[in-house]
């Protein structure tokens, strides 16, 4: 496995915590490159994981903005009237 390098599979693997093989690890002590490609799709999944919570957090807050906003103004609240006066 030295001459070659860990497949895209490999990399997933290793990754989402799978057991590694001894080969697949004694690849990785000498292998740079590969050591590089799991940095980067550690890197990418792990950026991709706090993109996703970011939009759904901020679609939560919008949602409950929105829900407030409805309720203040069914209730006569009028937010520039009240910041003229």
């Amino acid at each position: 496995m030295s001459q070659h390098h860990l497949s895209k599979f490999d990399i997933e693997q290793i990754i989402s915590g799978v057991k590694s093989t001894a080969e697949r690890r004694n690849h990785l002590d000498d292998c740079t490159h590969c050591q590089n490609e799991i940095d980067k799709a550690s890197a990418d999944s792990w950026w991709w994981e706090e993109g996703r919570e970011l939009i759904a957090s901020t679609i939560e807050l919008r949602k409950a903005v929105g829900t407030a906003l409805k309720l203040a103004q069914d209730r006569g609240y009028d937010p520039i009237a009240t910041e003229l006066k």
